[in-house]
């Protein structure tokens, strides 16, 4: 009864640099809300919004070092670490070291089905930041973060918290009046969404590659330039809704003509945007499962793909992958046919109670 007192007194720390860290971390924060059990949150810039617009207050905005890290641990008492992934040398990584120091027991929750052993090393060669325990989606997610090289004795299949819980939302939003963004109103017109991504900053925009790569063979600079001439080509008349990944720095003129209105946003629900949107295009995020899942007609645009195919969405046979414009202007033509449905049944990775599932494995 004394042993179980103290650790009672003693809290989770939650950790989340990334925007789809924090993502997948929020169902499992409500569902510790929910049951009146006692938490911590570290974030960053990046995440600091998507927490607080859920209603979950940062105790800390980050640590430096490994150092640092153990102190915060030590200080606040912390008996359990979950955290996301992320292919940085942030908070996650210190936290993790430190956790392994002090015999704390460490999870990691998966939010992407590729560059696993990227987010577990800080050197780029030794898997030096693993946890105790990594949380995958699916088996295919366990299958692939074994041929990279970590120990399946720590992976855990436990559904996507994210997906699994946006798809019992997205339930629950049919039940109800649909909300229209403000960017949206009184729009009589296809809506057609881009989900932008990082990758000029991120694999670079030439052969010498970026910080996490070697050049893909496009950026989302060259993609939107794309998307709008296919459109403009296809005298196609609609809005276009530029969604810009959280870490986007850039400041991008805003495309368009007399037929295509271009807005680009940035801080938004996606949930209300693929309820709104009649088509969504991107490249390789993961958010092409989400909008699968909400039931918009959908398509990966990798013009010119160098490297093997890693959106999770088309390796999952959800989507189609156009490398040509003339490929993605077929799509275009062939999908203004209003929404789909998609049954639970045919993905893995949604699963029931998968915050509870991650709460008894910590």
């Amino acid at each position: 009864m004394w042993v179980t007192g103290i650790f009672m007194m003693k809290k989770t720390l939650f950790c989340a640099s990334d925007a789809g860290g924090a993502n997948n971390l929020i169902p499992i924060i409500k569902w510790f809300q929910d049951n009146g059990i006692e938490y911590y949150v570290v974030g960053s810039k990046t995440t600091r919004l998507l927490f607080e617009n859920s209603s979950i207050s940062l105790d800390s905005r980050g640590m430096i070092s490994v150092e640092e890290a153990r102190e915060y641990l030590l200080e606040k008492k912390v008996s359990s670490l979950i955290c996301g992934t992320t292919c940085y040398e942030v908070s996650e990584r210190f936290l993790i070291k430190a956790a392994r120091y002090l015999g704390i027991k460490s999870l990691v929750v998966l939010d992407e089905w590729f560059n696993y052993n990227l987010r577990f090393t800080s050197n780029g060669q030794d898997l030096d930041c693993l946890p105790d325990v990594i949380c995958c989606q699916d088996g295919l997610s366990k299958e692939l973060a074994i041929k990279e090289g970590i120990p399946e004795k720590i992976l855990e299949i436990t559904g996507s918290v994210y997906f699994s819980d946006m798809f019992n939302r997205n339930q629950d939003h049919k039940k109800k009046d649909n909300v229209v963004p403000e960017f949206l109103s009184n729009v009589d017109l296809p809506v057609i969404t881009f989900l932008s991504e990082t990758h000029s900053t991120d694999y670079g925009h030439d052969d010498k590659g970026g910080p996490l790569g070697s050049y893909i063979g496009y950026t989302e600079k060259t993609v939107r330039e794309d998307i709008f001439n296919i459109l403009k080509n296809l005298n196609f008349k609609c809005i276009v809704i530029e969604k810009l990944h959280p870490n986007d720095l850039n400041v991008y003129d805003e495309l368009g003509d007399e037929h295509i209105k271009w807005k680009t946003v940035k801080d938004v629900d996606s949930s209300e945007l693929f309820l709104n949107s009649d088509m969504v295009v991107g490249m390789r995020s993961v958010a092409l499962l989400e909008s699968v899942l909400f039931g918009c007609n959908t398509v990966s645009y990798q013009p010119n793909l160098k490297g093997e195919q890693v959106c999770t969405a088309v390796n999952l046979g959800h989507v189609q992958c156009c490398n040509e414009k003339t490929d993605l202007a077929n799509w275009f033509r062939s999908s203004i046919n209003g929404k789909k449905n998609i049954s639970k049944r045919e993905v893995l990775f949604i699963k029931e109670n998968v915050p509870q599932r991650i709460y008894e494995l910590i």
